[in-house]
């Protein structure tokens, strides 16, 4: 039985449909003609930063042969539909920030008309029940509406081709099908989407498989946003400029796309036109980050405050205010101490040399208890100081004023989980005890072997 888990190729799923299709208006127009609209109620963008809802669906009602039955199952077997991958993509092109935010489906939340849930099951009564409890919990505007299924995440990947991803050891989800050997794996699109989908990853360990996914839906979301960029680098390495290759992704996945009957050509191309110059290798480019969040009963989640709240504030950014003006700070005037909570060896001196480039003053660099969230600490009086630090880290970090600073630190960055590469948790036991010291050392230099 599948588990109904998968990933939504967000930006590329988009930004195909027009990078292939841009060579004549016409061939525009019969290209987006086959995408599915439905009427939403949303609101109007007042400039042209924008806020993208992107859902998977786990509907089957696409299913209309018996190799996409085998493969999927059916709609009689698996009816309804159900979202566990939920998404919001800020974008913000004239500041040239991209923010893709993950929704953890088991986070509580006040649906409108239903109480306290899960947000997952806002989408029991369809998307504009989504956007009304984003709307209404978070203070969060949606502009448009993206929806996609097993078959469009498969046919992009086999359209760009094989996916590189690093396996320490040999790994096995038993519900979405995986089953891979160690080392630099290159999937297919099948193998893709039973990754992508995975809550009960195992990893083969001293003989034996152990949990390698004990925060189940959390841990889904990191593998996601890394198979991401991922799939980023194989589209450019796939030429994905090339005409023809992104045509092919185009029809392989324009039929099976559902998108809000407002948004335009002009709306699909000024998406495409904000992520297709992105360097996926550039840190910070692809900026992707899950809603902050803490355990709560009955293995739900809660939002973290107030981390969620700094968050959902840059969502709510609509480009009209609400940001300090820079334009009278000088690079040079700011001295700046960067600190790395990632876990991600060396990312504190490769930022701080970037920011030294850019023309800025670096005060040294450390180390910092470990952190999901890139923050950026302020001395008072330095909130500009600051904003342009964030401008040069693409609109990453958490602005925080901090009293202690301001001898020689003007800003200080620490740099958290989302400003680095993900780092696979040590796999557990089956019990869900923590493996071996000398399975964890194991496992360290697999990774490092298994490097793609």
């Amino acid at each position: 039985m599948w588990r109904r888990r998968y990933v939504t190729a967000l930006v590329l799923c988009i930004a195909c449909i027009a990078t292939g299709i841009v060579g004549a208006n016409v061939a525009v127009d019969l290209k987006l003609a086959h995408i599915k609209r439905i009427s939403l109620v949303e609101s109007t963008p007042a400039t042209s930063v924008a806020n993208y809802l992107v859902i998977g669906s786990d509907s089957r009602a696409f299913v209309d042969n018996s190799q996409e039955a085998r493969a999927f199952g059916t709609a009689a077997s698996q009816g309804g539909q159900r979202s566990d991958t939920m998404m919001i993509v800020h974008v913000d092109p004239h500041r040239h920030r991209n923010l893709v935010v993950s929704i953890p489906r088991d986070l509580v939340v006040d649906v409108p008309g239903h109480g306290t849930e899960r947000i997952n099951a806002a989408f029991n009564d369809g998307p504009q029940r989504v956007i009304d409890t984003i709307k209404a919990d978070f203070g969060v505007a949606i502009n448009h509406y993206v929806e996609i299924n097993f078959l469009a995440f498969q046919g992009i990947v086999d359209a760009i081709g094989r996916v590189p991803v690093a396996f320490p050891y040999p790994a096995r989800d038993k519900k979405s099908g995986l089953s891979v050997g160690a080392g630099c794996q290159a999937l297919d699109g099948q193998q893709a989407l039973a990754y992508v989908r995975s809550r009960s990853l195992e990893y083969l360990v001293d003989g034996q498989w152990r949990d390698a996914s004990p925060r189940a839906d959390l841990d889904r979301i990191d593998r996601q946003h890394q198979f991401l960029r991922q799939l980023a680098q194989a589209a450019v390495h796939a030429g994905i400029r090339n005409p023809l290759t992104a045509s092919r992704i185009v029809d392989s996945i324009v039929g099976k796309l559902v998108v809000d009957d407002r948004m335009s050509r002009g709306n699909i191309l000024g998406l495409v036109n904000a992520f297709r110059t992105v360097d996926p290798n550039a840190p910070g480019a692809l900026e992707m980050t899950t809603l902050p969040n803490v355990p709560a009963q009955g293995g739900t989640l809660a939002l973290k405050e107030p981390d969620a709240d700094a968050l959902l504030t840059r969502l709510r950014d609509d480009g009209r205010g609400g940001e300090h003006d820079t334009t009278g700070v000088k690079p040079s005037e700011v001295r700046v101490e960067v600190r790395n909570a990632s876990g991600v060896n060396g990312l504190a001196g490769r930022t701080l040399a970037q920011l030294e480039h850019d023309g800025f003053t670096g005060a040294g660099t450390g180390n910092a208890p470990s952190d999901t969230t890139t923050r950026i600490r302020y001395a008072p009086g330095a909130v500009t100081k600051a904003s342009l630090v964030q401008a040069k880290l693409n609109g990453a970090g958490v602005l925080t004023e901090d009293s202690s600073l301001g001898g020689d630190v003007d800003v200080l960055v620490v740099l958290g989980a989302d400003a680095g590469t993900h780092r696979a948790a040590p796999p557990t036991a089956a019990g869900g005890t923590p493996a071996t010291s000398s399975a964890t050392s194991s496992a360290t230099s697999v990774t490092s072997a298994a490097t793609c």
